[in-house]
């Protein structure tokens, strides 16, 4: 699957300005969105020497670039301030992994773009909720094409269970974790996520992904200004047919004519979406 997606930065001032512009737009209501985010960079294997000699006469067994994956749960608001019963049988506690350095600059992109998902199911207290996460990993934006940012998506739903091999199976590091709060609309096939990222007071990426959930109110902004992002999405599942691609660039293009002078969409620097882990 691949996504096409434009930006626009949008100051706290403007906020209820954009919510009216994008309801009238959609027709429709805002749908509220929280979500976490958690970071982890896959662990390459250390290398067999007996096998180096091989591997010059064989290209195909060198590995590839790693990309960070990203393990997204979609909450509600009363959720926050109680353990996240998606956990409380997965890790059996604080999931802590290597001491890791702080890679939250690649963590801009597309987070949280599941319109189709909006809605999460009610279940009973502790009680697991199946594909309430999902594994993402988004690599860097193709670099010829400029007038979108266009890049590859894999998503994996995945339950609390299926954290404990990120968390202890050895092949991944926890990097750091933070949260969003937002609003989801949905514009013929593009999904538009107007959203600001938040993170804990006290927590440090070392310490490791928490099975609590901090009150709303004891979560700090990312950017203390208090900015928000609006991310504008269509995603095409086949890639090699030109014609949906061109018609999903087609309609964010027209999308951001309509916008134009109320809401600037554009393309952000490429380098600032690399997902690829750095040894």
């Amino acid at each position: 699957m691949h996504s096409l997606t434009l930006y626009a930065p949008l100051p706290a001032a403007r906020h209820a300005q954009a919510l009216h512009i994008l309801t009238g737009l959609s027709a429709a209501q805002p749908t509220e969105t929280f979500s976490r985010v958690a970071i982890f960079a896959p662990i390459r294997a250390a290398v067999d020497t007996n096998l180096i000699a091989k591997k010059k006469n064989n290209a195909a067994q060198q590995p590839g670039q790693l990309t960070l994956v990203q393990l997204v749960e979609e909450l509600r608001r009363e959720e926050f301030g109680g353990v996240d019963g998606s956990l409380s049988d997965g890790t059996g506690g604080q999931a802590n992994g290597d001491e890791a350095e702080n890679e939250a600059g690649d963590q801009g992109g597309d987070v949280g773009m599941e319109g189709s998902n909006a809605a999460a199911s009610q279940t009973k207290p502790g009680e697991k909720e199946e594909g309430k996460w999902m594994a993402r990993t988004q690599e860097i934006p193709e670099p010829e094409t400029k007038n979108v940012v266009l890049r590859r998506v894999t998503e994996e739903s995945i339950t609390g269970k299926d954290i404990k091999g990120y968390v202890e199976g050895g092949k991944y590091r926890f990097v750091n974790e933070y949260l969003t709060e937002g609003h989801r609309f949905v514009y013929r096939d593009v999904v538009l996520h107007l959203h600001r990222v938040l993170v804990t007071k006290t927590s440090s990426p070392g310490d490791g992904m928490s099975t609590t959930l901090p009150a709303l109110e004891d979560l700090a902004l990312l950017d203390a200004s208090g900015a928000f992002v609006l991310e504008a999405t269509v995603r095409v599942e086949d890639r090699s047919k030109p014609a949906l691609v061109q018609g999903a660039m087609e309609q964010l293009l027209a999308l951001r004519n309509e916008l134009k002078g109320a809401i600037e969409l554009r393309v952000p620097e490429r380098l600032s979406m690399d997902t690829r882990v750095r040894n």
